[in-house]
């Protein structure tokens, strides 16, 4: 594994960081059933947000990845949040919503919600038992920068693309609430 800049290049260095981007690989797959794209789940269910994505978290996902060399992991993801930008039941602007379902889970109320990021309609799993529906700032400025270093690892102009929409699209530029 590819030192990480900045840091002493330790067997204590280099085992944490394995260690850390072998989480993100396990959070990235724990629905393998759901199938691909798919993004990483943000907790492992202590807080009762059951298979809840917040494209932050995956944005985050996608430079630490790239940082220690996981090229294929940082696509992964990277496919993930294009395919949400690209997939909203609503909007097309090319904005993200603050996070997606990535998995089945029963909520609270009994309700099943069987599917991964992608339901059966091709259209993204939104979160919106919790009201993630809305995106800030924030949730579009990491998944940006993601997808601009993506884009600079693998020279794949789908992620310079998925960005300049982040970019130039969307009512939230202008202020209005989504």
């Amino acid at each position: 594994m590819p030192a990480v800049p900045g840091h002493a290049d330790t067997p204590d260095a280099r085992s944490s960081v394995e260690e850390a981007v072998s989480f993100l690989d396990a959070m990235s797959s724990a629905y393998p059933a759901s199938g691909s794209p798919t993004l990483p789940q943000s907790y492992a269910d202590e807080l009762g947000l059951f298979s809840t994505s917040f494209v932050y978290d995956a944005a985050l996902a996608v430079c630490a990845a790239l940082a220690a060399g996981r090229t294929g992991l940082a696509r992964r993801v990277g496919d993930g949040l294009l395919f949400a930008q690209d997939h909203d039941s609503t909007y097309d602007d090319g904005q993200l919503r603050q996070a997606y379902n990535v998995g089945p889970y029963v909520f609270y109320d009994g309700n099943p919600s069987p599917y991964g990021l992608v339901r059966p309609d091709g259209t993204a799993n939104i979160g919106w038992q919790f009201g993630f529906l809305g995106t800030a700032v924030g949730d579009m400025a990491w998944p940006s920068i993601a997808l601009v270093r993506l884009y600079a690892a693998t020279g794949d102009a789908r992620y310079l693309e998925g960005a300049r929409k982040i970019a130039t699209g969307g009512a939230w530029l202008v202020g209005s609430p989504r």
